[in-house]
């Protein structure tokens, strides 16, 4: 009984187009969420906020 959440909160998936549309938008938020990671990093590296040595996990 897969759960997925959505716009109009947690629901149970009754098929496998919803699963796969709860994982295409989890998908799509992560990309989203890893380019405005980067982003903040590079702003942050050009002000000196963030040592470079800094060993980062960008996905």
């Amino acid at each position: 009984m897969p759960l997925v959440g959505g716009n109009q909160g947690y629901y149970v998936a009754e098929s496998e187009g919803e699963i796969a549309q709860a994982i295409d938008s989890l998908e799509g938020r992560i990309m989203n969420m890893t380019e405005r990671k980067m982003a903040l990093r590079r702003a942050a590296n050009e002000v000196d906020y963030v040592d470079e040595d800094d060993d980062y996990d960008v996905l």
